[in-house]
């Protein structure tokens, strides 16, 4: 599994690409260096938000915080297995369906294609889910 893209539907989200090759690093990046102040430091820039919305993407259990915290925003992670685009939308209002390559299916359904595409996992094998691996 590649990822390569993670987008919102609104347009103060940033769309976060990810390199074509090699490795992706999520650094916050300080516009002035010698700068100490704890006021221009990387907190606070999204690093650890970005993690946790590919998290989510990837199904994630449903957290009641981002529906509170973001209404009516819903996530996209494009993503490559075995050289097939795919698409993963998740909206914080619904967190029990995702829109799999625009089809709506169940968050189970969901981890069980993607335990089958991406680790050859035969349904019902126990303590091994894609969520684990």
């Amino acid at each position: 599994m590649r990822l390569l893209e993670l987008s919102a539907n609104k347009a103060s989200f940033r769309t976060v690409r990810f390199k074509k090759s090699g490795l992706s690093l999520i650094v916050g990046k300080q516009s002035d260096p010698t700068d100490k102040s704890r006021s221009h430091s990387t907190n606070g820039v999204g690093k650890s938000l970005l993690l946790y919305l590919i998290n989510f993407c990837l199904g994630a259990e449903p957290n009641k915080q981002l529906n509170e915290k973001l209404p009516d925003w819903q996530f996209t992670l494009e993503f490559e297995t075995a050289n097939t685009r795919r698409f993963v939308t998740r909206s914080t209002e619904n967190q029990s369906w995702v829109l799999l390559d625009g089809k709506r299916t169940t968050l189970k359904a969901f981890r069980q294609e993607m335990g089958h595409e991406i680790f050859d996992l035969e349904e019902g094998a126990k303590h091994l889910t894609f969520r684990f691996l």
